[in-house]
């Protein structure tokens, strides 16, 4: 009885093994697994001159007036599939509540899948794959240029009196050539209610926006 109990474990045994591995195997969104083929990808781009550019504005196109922002930072990160599909998840979140302002806790989770998919990037050693640029004085244009052919996205945040706005643009560039993409009231990602800040706190430069491009500054 025992070498017949212990015969039909092995195949048991064997069932947890394989699945075991194939969970461990599987890349996880926003894990450092899915952006392998993403990060190499781009670099093999860049090592045989297949690159183009990024331009445009960062502004509100309103009916009256347009508002520039000039001397913004604007950032271009690689994009993986699995961070594409969250962050399209998180905008049609966004658009189904009619661009209403989401809860911090909600903001802050969708915020932290970009964030931490960036540092890895970073801590991978793949700092030179993250551009960051700053919007001219006049026209709040931005340029990024000998950028691989890939798909990227455009980052860019602002604070007004009570909330921040948030871009996440996907683009796909193309070896040779230039892509205009502005960044405008109609391409906002989305929009988080700033915790435990009032405007004149937010006025005065003590307000607590969701994200300052944390891999700007680190």
């Amino acid at each position: 009885m025992k070498r017949r109990t212990t015969r039909a474990m092995r195949p048991l045994t064997l069932g947890l093994a394989l699945l075991t591995s194939a969970c461990a195997a599987a890349p996880r969104e926003g894990s450092p697994d899915s952006l392998t083929s993403t990060l190499i990808g781009l670099q093999q781009q860049q090592a045989t001159g297949a690159t183009g550019s990024v331009h445009g504005k960062h502004l509100f196109t309103g009916p009256d007036a347009i508002t520039r922002f000039t001397d913004r930072p604007v950032s271009l990160i690689p994009l993986s599939p699995d961070l594409e599909k969250a962050i399209s998840r998180a905008r049609q979140q966004y658009l189904d509540g009619r661009r209403a302002p989401l809860p911090y806790p909600v903001a802050l989770a969708h915020f932290a899948g970009l964030d931490r998919q960036v540092r890895e990037i970073k801590r991978r050693g793949f700092s030179s794959l993250i551009r960051v640029t700053t919007t001219d004085p006049k026209e709040a244009r931005f340029e990024f240029t000998d950028v691989p052919a890939g798909r990227w996205l455009l980052v860019a945040t602002l604070t007004t009196r009570v909330s921040e706005l948030y871009w996440a643009v996907p683009v796909e560039v193309r070896a040779g050539q230039a892509l205009k993409q502005d960044l405008t009231e109609a391409d906002i990602w989305l929009e988080a209610v700033i915790k435990n800040t009032t405007a004149e706190e937010v006025l005065l430069g003590r307000g607590r926006p969701l994200g300052q491009l944390t891999w700007i500054l680190s």
